[in-house]
């Protein structure tokens, strides 16, 4: 298991990559050859952008339904009588 230092330096360590990456890019743009227009970057970011959003979407979908359904005691009744009646025991 990792310690709780090296997760921090690690988390430290990523956070300053990005403001590098971030302050390079801004500094490329002031001269005029901003690295947007490399159709790299931009698939990589598109690609990034769409995995982001489809990993929250997943997990918030599955949190909305998780405590939508074991809040209602309809649904924990429900699930208690298929476990007891199921025919697989």
């Amino acid at each position: 298991m990792l310690s709780g230092w090296f997760i921090i330096l690690a988390s430290f360590a990523y956070i300053g990559l990005l403001f590098a990456i971030a302050y390079y890019g801004d500094k490329r743009a002031d001269a005029g050859r901003g690295i947007i227009n490399n159709p790299y970057i931009y698939s990589l970011s598109i690609a990034v952008y769409a995995t982001t959003w489809t990993f929250y979407g997943s997990v918030g979908r599955f949190d909305f339904y998780y405590h939508l359904s074991w809040s209602n005691p309809d649904v924990c009744r429900l699930v208690v009588f298929a476990a007891k009646n199921s025919a697989y025991q």
